[in-house]
């Protein structure tokens, strides 16, 4: 089987998972678990943007569904893919998926991985418009101030939390 899809020219190999993506995505709007797979053929059909789009949602569907083990190779997978994603675009994606690596290392009870990975999800986030993606700022604000807390960095953790009270405010202010 390797050695098969070895042989194919690249170009055809690239259009076979054009196809196979396409037929996946209308898949995964009935059923999330596609998502990951899905971001595996964009990938190999060198659509990244798409990928990292897909590992997103992955990631996002995983968390929900307590698959930590999964979750973590679809952030990490989202994350590599990111880096060749022109910034502008990738930002919104990679600054969430650092919020769900963040989460999940709060729910391992690594409070600490937890603080940085918060903390760089919400410097990629300063990055992009105020109104954008305030659902996650408050979710990383939350889990920055939640870390903090259980490593005993109460001021710090107070300055998030109130900050997370803030963008609540403003959120509901733009609605």
């Amino acid at each position: 089987h390797d050695v098969a899809y070895q042989m194919l020219p690249r170009a055809y190999r690239k259009s076979y998972h054009q196809q196979v993506a396409r037929w996946l995505a209308s898949i995964a709007k009935v059923n999330p678990d596609a998502f990951s797979l899905l971001a595996d053929h964009y990938t190999k059909a060198d659509e990244p943007l798409q990928a990292l789009r897909a590992y997103k949602a992955a990631a996002m569907y995983q968390f929900e569904q307590g698959y930590f083990k999964e979750v973590g190779q679809s952030i990490d997978n989202g994350l590599q893919i990111g880096g060749i994603v022109p910034r502008v675009d990738a930002l919104p994606y990679t600054s969430t998926l650092w919020l769900l690596k963040g989460r999940v290392a709060y729910w391992k009870r690594d409070y600490a991985r937890a603080t940085a990975e918060s903390k760089t999800a919400l410097m990629l986030m300063h990055e992009l418009p105020a109104t954008e993606l305030l659902d996650e700022r408050v979710q990383a604000t939350v889990t920055l101030g939640n870390a903090l807390t259980s490593i005993g960095s109460f001021g710090e953790a107070l300055d998030a939390l109130t900050q997370s009270y803030q963008l609540t405010e403003y959120a509901e202010l733009s609605v």
